[in-house]
């Protein structure tokens, strides 16, 4: 029994352990990976029974109808609301999370080639001179009542020819 005694003490003395360190080191490893694709498999479970909250929470009719009525001369509309069927309901929110799923598990678009981002730059250009040239232009009304565009610089004539003849139209 001594000869175990003093064995187990050698044991537990003895710092020549690189076996050991190399198997923590290991096994952490093995953990923190386990930990994150478990972290990953809790947070897709968690959103699925969101999903099902909604669901069942969208399964409560919110219908109400209510009549009018009519007393002494005064009265009061109807009102009436009609909840579309649960089961369409439920339906469209389970394509629309099915959709955000597939969205999220998608690999993220390539960027785009030179030639893609030159075309793109001159849209934005065409675009920039297309608001400037509306821009330049703002509707004035013609005697007759019909709209017509002048550039902004025949706007001022125009305004200052309306003021005279409503000033003339007032001096009379």
């Amino acid at each position: 029994m001594q000869r175990l005694s003093q064995l187990l003490c050698v044991f537990v003395k003895d710092e020549a352990g690189a076996v050991v360190s190399a198997e923590l080191v290991v096994l952490g490893t093995v953990c923190l990976v386990g930990a994150t694709v478990g972290l990953r498999a809790v947070s897709k479970a968690v959103n699925e029974e969101l999903v099902d909250v909604a669901c069942a929470i969208r399964s409560l009719d919110q219908s109400y109808s209510y009549p009018g009525f009519c007393s002494g001369g005064a009265w009061s509309a109807g009102s009436s609301f009609i909840q579309e069927p649960a089961e369409v309901s439920v339906l469209r929110l389970r394509e629309w999370s099915e959709q955000q799923l597939k969205r999220e598990e998608q690999p993220k678009q390539a960027k785009p080639s030179p030639e893609q981002k030159a075309e793109h730059k001159r849209q934005r250009q065409t675009r920039k001179h297309q608001k400037l040239n509306r821009s330049n232009q703002t509707k004035v009304h013609h005697r007759e009542g019909h709209p017509r565009r002048l550039p902004r610089s025949q706007n001022k004539q125009v305004e200052e020819q309306s003021r005279a003849s409503a000033t003339h139209r007032f001096n009379l």
